[in-house]
């Protein structure tokens, strides 16, 4: 029988859902991506979280995925975020202002 602790941690692991892509999230890559992307969504998860900690490169394509993916899963009740920003990755957002539409949380949320 499950303790309340192990019965809150199997309701977050439902609310909560991590994805880490390829290091290179570019137009090779991008659509197993988005099929990871989608299989995520299907669970409907509260929270999808994107760990960007491998990622050091993106392209127009990886940002395409990212903010299409951003808008279905507010369309399904959700959110999305994302977490371990490398700096290269960083500096593409700043210049794109994709940063300003993404919640960035910090890498141990």
């Amino acid at each position: 029988m499950l303790g309340i602790t192990e019965k809150l941690a199997l309701m977050v692991l439902e609310l909560l859902e991590v994805i880490c892509p390829h290091p290179k999230l570019d137009a090779t890559t991008v659509p197993a991506f988005r099929s990871q992307l989608n299989s995520a969504m299907e669970q409907r998860p509260l929270v999808l979280l994107i760990n960007l900690q491998n990622v050091e490169q993106m392209d127009s394509s990886g940002l395409g995925c990212l903010i299409a993916s951003l808008r279905k899963i507010r369309e399904l009740g959700g959110e999305m975020a994302l977490c371990s920003v490398s700096s290269q990755v960083q500096e593409l957002f700043e210049l794109t202002c994709v940063n300003t539409i993404f919640k960035i949380v910090p890498p141990n949320y």
